[in-house]
């Protein structure tokens, strides 16, 4: 099956995927009631470590969707094998989920995914920040419910958390955005004196109390309209970097919130920007100071626009510029094109990795890749045709989860009384192999009937002994040592 869809997406482009009839195949399990998308991966030199995040979402109605137990946060290998496949809402609901990661405490890593929905446009999404432990268990939300901001239309939201970032910051400070719509003068831009505009905003936040010790307004300190979109945020020295996607621009603030340097993806702004490093819409902007006094920006450029006017037709890339501060250039550093013809109109993430490649997500477009230090794309994974896309997708070393709760196992009797058993531990990561117990025949107890080594997600064994009447499962560690068990199955 894998080899024929990826004989089948060899060369098409976006436009053409799009007619396909065909669903992209899913992944049914016997111990499991939910799918998985089948993930297609492709890899032709050596990569860095690491396990993979990602949540696919319909963000845009065009991109169409998987059923949704698809639209979950991802826990897979790089050899696409599923390690953890998270939480669903109903089909009902309209929420989503994205930014699915670790995030690295000074007392330990836990997981962070969000959950919410759009408010009045998609311009402002309201929702919560949920922490899992590695137990994966649910020790924190923030929400921000008591914050004061406006939101037209007369619906009661009960979290205030936008979507574009959630993010760990040095001393455990924890940053996310959010909006206000603020009544405002748009003589200026041809609209009336008493307008409205939607304020873009990110605060810097106890996670734990919501106690917050820095907020940053775009209305407050940029004088552009009709407004300005934040996407992302990260700390830059003493300050913060900050995306505004509909302007196509980088802002540089201080620790007072004043800005320092715009960058400019059409005119450079304050720098002379190289024709090779233009960049549109930009998503996942990112920025450090190099040994030479440089500084390099990285980012994923979807150079299209899903607002008129509407543009779907230019290749998206990951973007890296480093900037001059002493003689205001800016200039290309790697432009990084995925062997798919992605054409993005939203989303996108850059993350450098500790060997010197760069694990991209391509935004809308449902696949990932990673890219060695000449730029070669050395693994790719694809999750569907034309959509859904992650909001980013993360490649991380640093995660190690044994749950809660305990493994499942199913059962099925073969005519000649043996039984095959299918078993499994969703989010569990140090699983080496299973030892299947069994009450065979006459026997009143379970005796070891076999071990077998773990084999992705869902790993199965046939007992090949007659009249088994019960089995249950123990999951080992590489040592061998005893983990979990099952409940007992009985056929």
């Amino acid at each position: 099956m894998t080899f024929s869809i990826l004989n089948l997406l060899g060369g098409l482009t976006l436009a053409a995927a799009s007619m396909l009839p065909q669903s992209w195949p899913s992944v049914s399990y016997k111990t499991e009631p939910f799918t998985s998308p089948l993930l297609n991966v492709t890899r032709t030199g050596p990569t860095a470590p690491g396990l993979i995040w990602f949540s696919p979402a319909v963000f845009f109605p065009q991109q169409g969707g998987p059923p949704t137990s698809e639209l979950s946060p991802f826990l897979v290998t790089q050899e696409g094998e599923v390690v953890f496949h998270g939480p669903n809402y109903p089909a009902s609901q309209p929420d989503f989920f994205a930014n699915f990661r670790p995030q690295m405490f000074s007392n330990g890593t836990i997981l962070s995914y969000y959950l919410g929905q759009f408010g009045p446009s998609m311009e402002q999404a309201l929702g919560n920040v949920t922490f899992l432990d590695s137990n994966l268990m649910v020790t924190n939300t923030i929400c921000l419910a008591d914050y004061p901001s406006y939101i037209p239309g007369g619906k009661d939201y009960p979290c205030k958390v936008d979507l574009h970032e959630s993010r760990r910051l040095s001393n455990d400070r924890f940053l996310v955005t959010t909006h206000n719509f603020t009544q405002t003068d748009l003589s200026a831009v041809g609209g009336p004196k008493d307008g409205w505009v939607t304020d873009s905003q990110f605060l810097v936040i106890n996670p734990y109390t919501e106690e917050i010790y820095f907020k940053w307004s775009s209305l407050d300190h940029l004088d552009k309209l009709p407004y300005f979109h934040i996407n992302s945020v990260d700390e830059f020295e003493n300050g913060y970097v900050i995306s505004a996607r509909h302007f196509s621009s980088v802002v540089f603030i201080d620790e007072h919130g004043e800005v320092t340097y715009r960058l400019g993806g059409v005119d450079g702004q304050d720098f002379k920007l190289d024709p090779a490093a233009t960049f549109g819409y930009q998503h996942d902007v990112h920025a450090r100071r190099e040994t030479d006094g440089s500084i390099m920006v990285t980012m994923y450029d979807d150079e299209n626009y899903d607002v008129p006017p509407i543009s779907e037709d230019k290749r998206s890339s990951a973007l890296s510029v480093r900037l001059d501060t002493k003689d205001m250039t800016a200039k290309l550093d790697r432009r990084l094109f995925s062997n798919d013809t992605v054409q993005a109109i939203g989303l996108g993430s850059w993350q450098d990795q500790p060997n010197g490649h760069v694990f991209v997500g391509d935004a809308t477009f449902p696949s990932m890749s990673e890219f060695d230090e000449n730029n070669k794309e050395v693994w790719n994974m694809r999750y569907g045709f034309t959509g859904p896309g992650s909001f980013r997708a993360y490649k991380f070393t640093d995660w190690k989860s044994t749950p809660s709760y305990p493994p499942k196992v199913f059962a099925e009797s073969l005519q000649d009384g043996s039984a095959v058993v299918h078993m499994s531990w969703n989010g569990a990561t140090e699983v080496a192999s299973w030892r299947v117990l069994a009450v065979v025949g006459s026997n009143a107890t379970f005796v070891d009937v076999g071990t077998v080594k773990k084999s992705g997600f869902e790993t199965s064994y046939t007992v090949n002994r007659e009249g088994v009447k019960e089995v249950m499962v123990m999951a080992l560690d590489a040592d061998g040592k005893h983990l979990s068990t099952s409940v007992a199955f009985s056929l």
